[in-house]
């Protein structure tokens, strides 16, 4: 069934859909601003729903007008494990939820950012003739995605080595939607907010909106030697940041304790700051790595070795491609080694200052709005 386009005074009504992780729900926050931006310039009222599990951080969706309806979503079963039966019997239950919330809902138009959470989703949307814009991050598509594009009209991917996977006429580059205040942080701000009193560099540490706990236990052994020479901001993950907290007090010990600047999880101003103030990045290779792109920061990418499809990896290798960052395993990671990578690039400005050139390069800013444009189009015609 065509799409059909809406009277300038009725509510267009556009739902949201991803799996649990902020790799999901950033890029949703992302194009839900563009898309109101959009409406109010149109002068047309619009109606934002989320229908998916519960995301970390779910208050970040209703913060931003976005209301929420939160389903089982059970994962996709690849392989066994013990949480399979379950997650096989949340499936079904999934749809039903999912069948009740859509027909009460009937929006316009549905925007799938991917993961397990979405494919009941896209699904009922294709079942009920509501159109479908699925967004791929990664440069090897998920199992979800390689579903949900089946019942698409239009897929947008990050990596242009993505398109392969899906039908040529459908696809479209747009590169990964971000959060724009991220791109206006404070260094001066961030001295003040994580207590930094020298001028030392500022490394900046992520291991994913749920940590790494692999990321975590290296930086702690390594803390006393980073901690001579520079300043470490440090995003620990909820779940380990006790842990994690007292066991970096026995490693540095006393005199350079006020180095280290750890935190459970950074805030959207919180983490624009510390972006403005870094002088390298440590990260994962999800998503966040567009991020690293936009800001033009040199980084040091540690893939996720249990990430579906190698993705991760295949996102490092496709990014350190373009020169802009440096990639270390974590198989082959020993605090030394991370030590001495880390000063090798701070201690050469030409090679750092080549990186930021490379990130910007890659980097597309306008993904968000390219992303809420072609789903305006989908619900409004």
């Amino acid at each position: 069934m065509p799409t059909f386009s809406l009277k300038p005074d009725v509510t267009a009504r556009i739902v949201l859909s991803g799996g649990g992780t902020g790799g999901h729900l950033f890029p949703l926050v992302a194009v839900a601003r563009q898309l109101a931006m959009k409406a109010a310039a149109q002068g047309r009222p619009l109606e934002l729903h989320y229908v998916g599990p519960k995301p970390q951080a779910a208050s970040t969706l209703t913060n931003e007008g976005v209301v929420t309806h939160f389903i089982f979503a059970g994962k996709l079963p690849r392989y066994y494990a013990w949480r399979l039966p379950w997650e096989l019997v949340k499936l079904p239950i999934s749809f039903v939820q999912t069948l009740v919330v859509l027909l009460k809902l009937m929006p316009d138009a549905v925007f799938a950012k991917g993961g397990y959470g979405s494919v009941p989703v896209a699904l009922v949307a294709w079942l009920y003739r509501i159109p479908v814009f699925v967004h791929e991050s990664d440069t090897i598509p998920g199992l979800a995605n390689r579903i949900i594009a089946h019942v698409a009209r239009r897929i947008a991917v990050a990596f242009p080595d993505a398109a392969r996977f899906f039908r040529e006429s459908k696809v479209t580059v747009t590169g990964n939607p971000l959060r724009r205040p991220l791109l206006e942080g404070s260094a001066a701000r961030a001295r003040e907010i994580f207590a930094i009193r020298t001028d030392k560099p500022i490394l900046l540490i992520l291991g994913g909106s749920q940590g790494a706990e692999a990321i975590n236990d290296l930086v702690v052994a390594s803390l006393r030697d980073l901690l001579i020479r520079y300043e470490v901001i440090h995003q620990v993950g909820e779940a380990t940041f006790e842990r994690v907290s007292e066991e970096a007090k026995v490693e540095i010990g006393t005199g350079l304790e006020t180095g280290y600047h750890a935190r459970p999880f950074l805030s959207e101003a919180e983490l624009a700051d510390a972006y403005a103030a870094a002088s390298l990045i440590i990260s994962r290779a999800g998503s966040g790595l567009f991020e690293i792109a936009a800001l033009g920061k040199p980084a040091i990418l540690i893939p996720l070795p249990s990430a579906a499809q190698d993705h991760q990896r295949e996102n490092a290798y496709a990014y350190a491609h373009t020169g802009a960052a440096l990639i270390l395993e974590q198989g082959n990671l020993t605090p030394h080694l991370f030590a001495e990578r880390i000063s090798s690039l701070l201690e050469h400005p030409e090679t750092t200052a080549q990186m930021d050139e490379r990130a910007k390069a890659f980097a597309k800013i306008d993904a968000d709005e390219k992303v809420a444009e072609e789903v305006w189009r989908l619900a409004v015609g």
